[in-house]
């Protein structure tokens, strides 16, 4: 498996316009968390511990039959607390604002309830964010590395200095 570097996302990142923060904000979990795709679709804004900076990874999404359906996930260890790094936490911040503004320009009530990465009415699919790059997921998702979880708080910080 192939791993980006921090400044290979930078570029990445630098590549996706100002006004799809989403997107941004997307992959940028992918690539400091290690997270599945299924897993970051099912994320709520109730699971990020905005003290701790950490999100808590207690379920799976996944569309089938055109429905959004929320399950565990994978395996009885992918349940588990991710430390992130200010630099994320803050990114995640600004898509929250931003997506707080687009649910009242259409009147759709925003809660902690709502998924972090639900666009207008409807969470969003692996396909959306396919589509947006012109390949899959899974491609991208694998080129990620992983924290190891006993190495989280020092890896995030060393993190915020490069990223």
């Amino acid at each position: 498996m192939k791993f980006w570097r921090p400044e290979e996302l930078k570029k990445f990142i630098n590549l996706i316009p100002d006004d799809q923060v989403i997107f941004k904000t997307f992959y940028a979990l992918a690539f400091f968390t290690g997270m599945r795709c299924g897993e970051m679709s099912a994320l709520q804004w109730k699971d990020i511990d905005r003290i701790l900076m950490e999100i808590d990874v207690r379920k799976s999404a996944t569309y089938l039959n055109k429905e959004f359906i929320v399950t565990l996930p994978k395996t009885k260890n992918s349940i588990r607390r991710i430390r992130i790094n200010r630099k994320l936490f803050s990114l995640l911040d600004y898509w929250r604002e931003k997506q707080e503004d687009l649910f009242k320009k259409l009147n759709i009530l925003h809660s902690d309830e709502s998924y972090i990465f639900q666009y207008k009415d409807t969470p969003s699919s692996k396909d959306i964010f396919s589509r947006k790059i012109k390949y899959s997921v899974k491609t991208t998702i694998d080129v990620y590395g992983h924290l190891y979880p006993n190495k989280q708080k020092e890896m995030t910080d060393k993190l915020d200095d490069l990223f």
